[in-house]
């Protein structure tokens, strides 16, 4: 991906790492779930955090 400043590169980062946290907190749940399934919701709440 190419952004056009620093600003939203970072933004991007910082909403990765979330994504990334909230990842292995749902791996840690007791809800059970595919990977994708997983990663999917992860980056999606991620996203809507970032909103």
């Amino acid at each position: 991906m190419s952004f056009t400043s620093k600003k939203e590169a970072d933004a991007y980062d910082k909403m990765l790492d979330t994504a990334d946290l909230l990842d292995t907190w749902l791996t840690n749940s007791p809800v059970q779930m595919e990977d994708e399934q997983r990663e999917a919701l992860s980056l999606w709440l991620a996203e809507q955090k970032m909103c």
